[in-house]
């Protein structure tokens, strides 16, 4: 992911509840998603808006903040 703002997941986390876009198995995943508290597994997974099913952590590669989208050139 080198020239990009993504970030590999073995390296660091975001910030709890910060939106982000997730990479898993090298393909973007569709949807926001915020790294939270779940209380039914006892520990932080990626949830994607109000799905009942969050993913692990360890099922995403890469995030990156939607605060740090590339801008289209000339905005």
């Amino acid at each position: 992911m080198q020239g990009t703002n993504w970030v590999n997941t073995n390296m660091e986390l975001p910030e709890d509840g910060e939106p982000v876009l997730l990479i898993s198995d090298g393909e973007i995943l569709a949807g926001v998603y915020r790294l939270e508290w779940n209380s039914v597994e006892g520990e932080m997974q990626w949830f994607l808006d109000d799905v009942v099913a969050p993913l692990p952590i360890p099922d995403a590669d890469y995030w990156m903040y939607l605060r740090d989208l590339p801008m289209p050139e000339g905005e």
